[in-house]
């Protein structure tokens, strides 16, 4: 009879024995159990293991199956089809380092990753103790784990536990071979303040940020979020070293609490962006109450910019003077003063201009 190389396990009783022994010859097993197997079985053949993290007992499935493996090459934990996400709450480590941490464990990959304590503690320890590691991929939901929070949870428990053992820890790391250009690329498409916070993982990282030619922020009608914005860009943005700023997007709601960002500020921010040749501006600012003025003299003079969005309670006031040669598109959606848009020259090429404007006062 010829053995059996793939297994599909999901299996809900108790009397898992059985079974346990007809799929030992296995390569490639898939499995979900809320049972435990007894002593005495080795998966000798086994090369890829995907695991459920679903059931309470997944983690000490976990810990047998590592040391019952001795040539897994690759290790996935996920969840299947219409299982709930589950933290690894039993977790306790292997009596001793598994054989396949020694010699063959070469991928890790977590999908789902919860970033509990007992989490931290299984990716750590994966990450630790197998030495021919070359490919480690964890992911997460951003809404309960933020991917920075997960990284930095991992890199400071790694260090921490680094320093009680005197034996090496296998290097994984897969981006410090990287040049800037590619990891400007890889941080472009990020949000502009995650992207800022990458400068505490390496002295690599720390600068690369702030050469991003596209800068993109968001505060909802929350104190926390613009007083933690408002600090960001007070510090980092007038150390920004991008040549020309290709494009400027914030997006702001306020109802003038205590503590939220003000007219003043963007202003400020817009200024230090201008001066960087900016070339795209995308506005959203809803201000309840009161429309106060966040757009500075120098943007309606500003000879780089091609592209002007304004979106909200945003009065316009454009001097005489003013004069965007370089505007090739105007939308705007405001519901605020309009005045003296008429008097923006504007370059010979063809503008797109859109208007849906509640205006108090119109003189176009």
């Amino acid at each position: 009879m010829p053995e059996l190389e793939e297994a599909y396990v999901d299996f809900r009783y108790n009397d898992i024995e059985s079974l346990f022994g007809s799929i030992t010859s296995v390569k490639c097993l898939t499995i979900c159990s809320r049972a435990l197997y007894g002593d005495g079985f080795v998966f000798n053949q086994l090369e890829d293991l995907k695991l459920c993290d679903c059931t309470a007992c997944s983690s000490m499935l976990l810990s047998r199956l590592l040391i019952d493996s001795p040539n897994l090459g690759a290790l996935n934990i996920f969840q299947m089809k219409k299982h709930y996400d589950n933290d690894m709450v039993l977790w306790t480590q292997p009596s001793h380092v598994p054989a396949c941490f020694e010699s063959s464990l070469q991928t890790f990959v977590w999908s789902g990753y919860l970033g509990g304590a007992q989490d931290r503690d299984v990716a750590v320890y994966v990450l630790k103790w197998a030495k021919h590691l070359k490919t480690a991929t964890i992911s997460s939901n951003e809404e309960f784990v933020p991917k920075l929070e997960m990284l930095k949870d991992l890199v400071t428990k790694r260090k921490r536990e680094s320093k009680t053992v005197s034996r090496p820890v296998c290097k994984v790391d897969q981006f410090s071979g990287l040049s800037d250009d590619l990891l400007l690329k890889i941080l472009s498409y990020l949000p502009t303040k995650l992207a800022g916070s990458t400068s505490i993982l390496s002295k690599q990282w720390e600068y690369v940020w702030k050469w991003l030619p596209k800068l993109k922020f968001h505060a909802l009608d929350i104190p926390s979020q613009h007083q933690s914005l408002r600090c960001f860009l007070d510090h980092n943005l007038p150390l920004h070293k991008a040549p020309v700023i290709d494009s400027f997007h914030i997006s702001l709601c306020s109802s003038y609490q205590p503590g939220d960002i003000k007219a003043e500020d963007i202003k400020l921010w817009l200024e230090i962006a201008i001066s960087s040749y900016l070339r795209h501006l995308n506005i959203t600012y809803s201000h309840w109450p009161g429309r106060p003025s966040v757009l500075p003299s120098s943007l309606y003079t500003c000879k780089s910019l091609v592209d002007l969005r304004l979106t909200g309670t945003i009065p316009l006031d454009v001097p005489r003077l003013g004069c965007l040669p370089s505007l090739k598109n105007l939308e705007l959606d405001i519901d605020g003063y309009l005045y003296g848009v008429s008097l923006l020259g504007v370059g010979t090429g063809q503008v797109l201009v859109i208007f849906s404007v509640l205006a108090t006062c119109l003189a176009l």
